[in-house]
C-alpha cells in the first residue's frame, strides 16, 4: 500500500506545472578542433588498410599524423573557459559556435541549406497546406 501512495503523490506532483526553478535552456555548443591527449599523446595508430588507400581517410590521417604545428586548433583552456561562460550566460543562443574552423564549417553549411531551399521553393506547391 505504501508503494501505491507514493506512485500516486508522484502522479500528482508531475500534474501540476513545474515550478520556475525548473526550466532548463538547453544550448548546443558546436566546437571546432582542440588540441588534447586524446588526439595527440593518447593517440593508437595503426596501418591504413589497402582498400581505402585512395580516400578521404588517406588525407584525414594525414592531417592527424602531421605535425601537431600543422593543425590549427583553439587553446583547450580558453575553449573550456568560453564554454563555462556560455553555460552560465542565461541570454545565451540556443545553438553557439566556438571557434574560426567551426564558424567556416556552419557557415558553408548554412550557405549550402539556404541554395537548397532556394531551389526547392517551387517543390510541392499544390500540396494543399491550408
Amino acid at each position: 500500500m505504501e508503494y501505491k501512495g507514493r506512485f500516486y503523490t508522484a502522479a500528482v506532483q508531475l500534474s501540476r506545472p513545474a515550478p520556475t526553478y525548473h526550466y532548463f535552456q538547453i544550448t548546443i555548443i558546436q566546437a571546432g578542433i582542440v588540441h588534447t591527449r586524446g588526439a595527440t599523446d593518447s593517440l593508437i595508430t595503426v596501418p591504413q588498410h589497402p582498400a581505402y588507400k585512395d580516400s578521404v581517410t588517406t588525407a584525414v590521417r594525414a592531417f592527424w599524423l602531421g605535425p601537431k604545428e600543422a593543425r590549427p586548433a583553439s587553446d583547450k583552456d580558453l575553449m573550456v573557459r568560453e564554454i563555462y561562460r556560455v553555460a552560465n550566460d542565461d541570454s545565451a543562443p540556443s545553438r553557439v559556435v566556438l571557434g574560426v574552423d567551426a564558424h567556416q564549417v556552419v557557415s558553408t553549411s548554412a550557405a549550402e541549406m539556404l541554395a537548397d531551399l532556394e531551389k526547392s521553393r517551387n517543390c510541392g506547391q499544390d500540396l494543399g497546406y491550408q
